[in-house]
């Protein structure tokens, strides 16, 4: 065996997978995606069950660590979508004014979940408005078929 140290032996491995990975893009992106197939709902078990246990305080407290790279973040954003900043904050002066009222339900499954405006007209000035109330699930689905 050439490395008698397991640590050196692991480094060894990850480096030579990283260069087949570069070597293989489409056999190594096949894999993946294989994988993937076969672990989907343990992964979103996984995914369920750590969110349950921190109550989603793992972001909270990535933001609070982090609040200069998030506002960085955040600005940068704004920058590179003024129309969709535009369109978030008209349906946010809309709430708060009582112009809009958010619904309690999705409009899509009718499940009793947080909601998130989606604009289906897009974020031009007349469409700011137009929104379709959906839960997270809901609303990245909608996203994948558009």
């Amino acid at each position: 065996m050439p490395y008698k140290d397991p640590d050196k032996r692991r480094e060894a491995c990850r480096r030579n997978y990283a260069i087949w990975r570069q070597r293989h893009p489409k056999r190594s992106k096949q894999i993946q995606n294989e994988w993937y197939q076969r672990n989907k709902e343990t992964k979103k078990a996984y995914a369920r069950a750590r969110y349950a246990l921190t109550e989603g305080r793992v972001n909270k407290q990535y933001k609070l660590n982090n609040r200069k790279r998030v506002a960085a973040q955040s600005r940068k954003w704004s920058k590179e979508n003024p129309e969709k900043c535009k369109a978030h904050a008209a349906v946010h002066r809309a709430l708060t004014s009582g112009v809009m009222i958010k619904p309690s339900h999705c409009s899509n499954c009718g499940k009793p979940k947080k909601l998130e405006a989606h604009h289906f007209l897009g974020y031009e000035k007349k469409h700011r408005l137009s929104v379709l109330w959906l839960c997270a699930p809901c609303h990245k689905t909608h996203h994948r078929q558009e």
